[in-house]
């Protein structure tokens, strides 16, 4: 298989020559590869631009809503308000205040659940680490039945020791110590599991 680069059409933009505005194309920076079965070479230009007539007071009256692309400012609004003579106009931009996030980031940061570790858990429970691991995993038993091989999981499921998968909100895996961390809603369900069995 024949690989084609081809750099793609990202855009256009309007630059000033000898007092008049042209467009010109955008094309992107980096190649991309492309299989040379879906290509096409017998196309003409798919888009000619227009040519355009246009003086930059005319492109950009006074009043007219403009954006920068430049840095610093690059994504600012703005307004043009003044043209010249010289190639270049004058533009007033209005810069927003970014909005104040730190309430959200604290309640968000609230009500994200804390997680423990397991023998701090197991402490909390009156169990040892080793049951606390077991309960909130999978536990199986054999039904007492010689005829079939029926296995019942007892377990509550929340965590997967062979797939290493936690289940949000309840149990997750320590990435340093490879321990797993329980939530204090793991804990409830854990000592509603033993009211119960």
């Amino acid at each position: 298989s024949v690989l084609v680069y081809a750099c793609t059409l990202e855009d256009k933009k309007i630059v000033m020559t000898e007092e008049k505005a042209q467009y010109e194309k955008q094309w992107s920076k980096h190649a991309a590869a492309y299989a040379l079965q879906t290509t096409r070479t017998d196309l003409e230009v798919h888009e000619p631009l227009p040519q355009l007539n246009m003086t930059l007071e005319q492109l950009f009256p006074l009043g007219t809503v403009v954006f920068s692309l430049e840095p610093p400012s690059y994504g600012a609004m703005g307004t043009v308000v003044e043209g010249s003579k010289n190639q270049r106009v004058r533009v007033f931009f209005t810069y927003e205040s970014e909005p104040n996030t730190e309430h959200m980031k604290n309640s968000v940061k609230r009500r994200a659940p804390r997680y423990m570790p397991g023998n701090q858990v197991a402490h909390n429970l009156g169990l040892s680490p080793h049951v606390l691991s077991r309960i909130t995993g999978t536990i199986y038993i054999l039904s007492e039945n010689q005829e079939s091989d029926y296995k019942l999981n007892i377990g509550l499921n929340l965590k997967f020791n062979k797939r290493n998968e936690e289940v949000v909100g309840y149990t997750k895996r320590d990435r340093v110590l490879g321990n797993w961390m329980y939530s204090h809603k793991a804990e409830e369900e854990v000592e509603e599991y033993m009211v119960v069995f």
